[in-house]
C-alpha cells in the first residue's frame, strides 16, 4: 500500500488549530490514524484532549504548558514549538479534501489489517478469529468514514434553542422572484439546496445567472457559479449582460456600439467596486468529479471566511459522483453531495442552487409534479424545487419578452407547497420579472 503524503497531515492539523467545527468532523478519522511522526501525533492528542474536555481549540499557552511538561530535552521542546509555529502559519487550500484523503488511507489500512487477520484465522482453522477480524475491520472502516461524531439529542438542546430564538434573524438569500421569496420566508437559507427543473431551451442557464445576480446584489452573498454545459466565456457573458443590460448576442457577436461600450465600462466599473470581487465563475468539463466543486467552495471560503456563499451549479448531471451500478444512482449521488456540501459546517454558511433537465417531467406544456419527484431522486434531496416551462404567448401583449411559468413543486422552507408563478423573461440579459402568481 502506498504511503500517505505527510502534507495532508499538516493541512488537516493546521485547520484543526483554526476551526473547532473541523475538529469535530476530524475526530472519527484521526483517532484511528497513525501519524507519520511522533510530534504530529502529539499535536493531535493535545487538540483532541482540549476539544473532548471543553469543546475548544487549545491556545498557545496550553500548548506551551504541555511542551514544558511532556518534553524533557530542550532540543525536543524547541522542535515541538517550531512544528506548532509552522502549522499556525500554514495556509490550507482544501482541508476537507486532505481529511478525506487521510480517511481513505485509514480505511485501506484497517481493511488490509482485517484481511491479514482473516487469512491468519483461516490458516489456523480458527473461524471465530477470522470472523472477529472481519467484523472489526468492517466496523473500523465505517467508523473512520463517519466524518463527524454523533451527538445525543439532549446534548444539542441548548444549541437548538439558540437557533430557535434567533430564527427570525437567520439570513435568507433572495431569488429574482418575489413569490418564491415570500413562500420561503425570504429565500434560500444556509444549509439548503434548491433545484430548478426544466426542459431543454426554456432558459435554465439564464435563470441560474439571475439567481446568482439576486444573491450578489440583493442578498449580499458571495457567489460561486459553476457551469458544466457552457464555456467560461459564455457564462461570464451572461453575467455581463445581466449587470449591464446589454443583450448577450450583442456582446458575443461583436456588435457593440460606441454607446454600448460606454455603458459596459461604466456599469462594470461601478459594480466591480461593490460586488465584482464576490462573484467567481468557473467552468468544469463534463465528466469532472464533483469533488472539484467542493474544492472550489473551500477556496472561496478561505477568501471570504465570514460571508454567506451561494453555489450555483448549472447542470450537475454532467459531473461524476461515486461509482454506482447504474447511471441513475451515480447521478443521484451527485445531488446528495450537493446537499451534503450545503450542510457541511466547515463550509457554512452556504446554500446551493442547481439546474437540471427533466424532459419526462413534462406532458405538452404541463409540468407533472410526480414525474419531477421521481427524476433520479433529485427533488427528494432538495429543500426547494421549482419547475420552469414555456408560458402561453398573448398576441395582444406588445412585450416581446418570453413568457415562462414557474411551478413550485416542493418547499421545506415555508408553509406553502404549491404555487404557479407567471414571469416575463429577457433571456438576452438574463432578467426574469414576475407578473402574477396563483395557488395550485
Amino acid at each position: 500500500m502506498a504511503a500517505l503524503d505527510v502534507e495532508f497531515e499538516h493541512d488537516v492539523l493546521a485547520e484543526c488549530l483554526r476551526d473547532k467545527a473541523f475538529v469535530r468532523i476530524a475526530i472519527p478519522v484521526l483517532r484511528r490514524h497513525d501519524f507519520s511522526s511522533r510530534i504530529l501525533g502529539w499535536v493531535w492528542s493535545v487538540i483532541h484532549s482540549a476539544y473532548s474536555k471543553a469543546g475548544e481549540i487549545p491556545s498557545g499557552r496550553v500548548f506551551g504548558a504541555r511542551v514544558s511538561s511532556e518534553f524533557e530535552a530542550e532540543d525536543d521542546q524547541e522542535y515541538a514549538i517550531e512544528v506548532l509555529k509552522g502549522l499556525w502559519r500554514r495556509r490550507v487550500e482544501a482541508p476537507r479534501t486532505a481529511l478525506e484523503t487521510i480517511r481513505d488511507f485509514v480505511r485501506q489500512s484497517v481493511i488490509r489489517k482485517a484481511a491479514e487477520g482473516i487469512v491468519d484465522g483461516l490458516d489456523a482453522g480458527d473461524l471465530d478469529k477470522a470472523e472477529d477480524a472481519l467484523k472489526e475491520g468492517a466496523g473500523s472502516s465505517r467508523a473512520a468514514g463517519l466524518m463527524a461524531e454523533p451527538e445525543a439529542w439532549a446534548d444539542g438542546a441548548e444549541a437548538r434553542l439558540r437557533v430557535y430564538l434567533g430564527a427570525s434573524r437567520i439570513a435568507r438569500i433572495p431569488t429574482p422572484l418575489p413569490t418564491i421569496n415570500k413562500i420561503t420566508q425570504g429565500g434560500l437559507r444556509a444549509g439548503s439546496f434548491g433545484l430548478v427543473v426544466a426542459n431543454t431551451n426554456v432558459g435554465k442557464s439564464s435563470f441560474a445567472v439571475d439567481l446568482g445576480y439576486a444573491a450578489l446584489v440583493h442578498g449580499e452573498s458571495v457567489v460561486l457559479h459553476v457551469t458544466t454545459e457552457e464555456t467560461l466565456e459564455e457564462c461570464a457573458a451572461r453575467y455581463d449582460a445581466r449587470f449591464t443590460g446589454i443583450e448577450r448576442a450583442k456582446l458575443l457577436g461583436g456588435r457593440l456600439t460606441a454607446e454600448d461600450r460606454e455603458i459596459f465600462l461604466d456599469k462594470i466599473r461601478r459594480r466591480g467596486a461593490t460586488v465584482g470581487k464576490r462573484l467567481v465563475v468557473h467552468e468544469l468539463s463534463p465528466g469532472s468529479d464533483f469533488g472539484l466543486v467542493r474544492m472550489l467552495a473551500e477556496r472561496v471560503r478561505e477568501q471570504f471566511p465570514d460571508d454567506h456563499i451561494t453555489v450555483v451549479i448549472d447542470s450537475p448531471d454532467h459531473l461524476k459522483g461515486a461509482k454506482r451500478e447504474s447511471y441513475r444512482l451515480e447521478v443521484g449521488d451527485v445531488y446528495w453531495r450537493c446537499k451534503a456540501m450545503a450542510l457541511d459546517p466547515t463550509l457554512g454558511p452556504l446554500s446551493v442552487w442547481a439546474t437540471t433537465q427533466a424532459p419526462k417531467a413534462f406532458e405538452g406544456k404541463t409540468l407533472i409534479t410526480s414525474a419531477v419527484s421521481e427524476n433520479y431522486d433529485k427533488i427528494r434531496v432538495a429543500d426547494f424545487g421549482v419547475g420552469m416551462m414555456e408560458g402561453e404567448i398573448d398576441a395582444e401583449d406588445p412585450d416581446d419578452r418570453r413568457p415562462i411559468e414557474f411551478i413550485v413543486t416542493k418547499n421545506r422552507l415555508g408553509g406553502i407547497k404549491k404555487r404557479r408563478i407567471y414571469v416575463r423573461a429577457n433571456l438576452g440579459t438574463c432578467q426574469f420579472d414576475e407578473v402574477a402568481d396563483v395557488d395550485e
